[in-house]
């Protein structure tokens, strides 16, 4: 026997896939799990970025994770505002007498189905990279990090969030995200940590070198005036 269970997926969670690289046939996929009665969870990783949503869904609380094909989702989801009662649900189908044999679609903006078959594997344990106990912070003073733009931006669209605070528990950890729709998790080019201490020794060491400079900058202006000086007085 065959049951279909609906999931409504709520935002472009596919952006933070590693879409079509071959190389890591996992991370091109959407992992859906069963949450709680009513709620499934969404994730996404392409190894420099992670996003988790929650979303409406119909599963059963014994419902086996599956890897909904990324190209499936980002072939077919949709942010029209006028959208048909189909846009953007999934729909899986469950053969009860065969365990595993799993079958995912979509309708498209046709509303023609689009079937794809989930990818095999096995997703990594997201929960690890992300704090969800939202008490767990520490206070660190002078230290900064840095984030590649391009993946800030396909974080933002895959929780369907135009901006967002990055939260980060250590200066060495990832910067962690959360809105209304979901978490994501943003790995970071660079970051340092400082003490206030490192930090007030090179701020004076900046002024320092400034005064420096501007010392320098003032002899040179001196000696340009007397030599200037000189000439004048010779002409006269």
């Amino acid at each position: 026997m065959e049951i279909t269970y609906t999931v409504t997926i709520p935002t472009p969670i596919h952006e933070a896939t590693a879409g079509k690289d071959a190389t890591r046939p996992v991370l091109q996929g959407v992992y859906l799990e069963y949450e709680s009665p009513g709620k499934a969870r969404l994730s996404a990783a392409d190894g420099f970025i992670l996003a988790t949503v929650l979303c409406d869904a119909d599963l059963p609380e014994d419902f086996t994770p599956i890897l909904i094909p990324g190209d499936l989702l980002r072939s077919n989801w949709s942010r029209g505002k006028r959208s048909a009662s189909w846009t953007n649900r999934l729909y899986v189908e469950v053969d009860t007498n065969k365990p595993g044999d799993v079958a995912v679609s979509m309708r498209n903006k046709d509303g023609n189905e689009v079937h794809g078959t989930p990818i095999r594997g096995t997703f990594p344990d997201y929960r690890k990279l992300i704090p969800f106990d939202r008490n767990e912070s520490s206070q660190f003073t002078g230290w900064y990090i840095s984030f590649n733009p391009k993946l800030v931006t396909r974080l933002c669209k895959a929780l369907d969030e135009d901006s967002f605070t990055v939260a980060i528990i250590t200066p060495s950890s990832p910067g962690v995200i959360a809105n209304e729709h979901g978490v994501g998790v943003i790995m970071p080019m660079f970051t340092n940590g400082m003490s206030q201490a490192e930090l007030t020794e090179r701020l004076e060491n900046a002024r320092n070198l400034g005064m420096a400079d501007l010392r320098r900058d003032l002899d040179q202006a001196n000696r340009t005036i007397k030599t200037l000086e000189s000439k004048v007085q010779v002409n006269a």
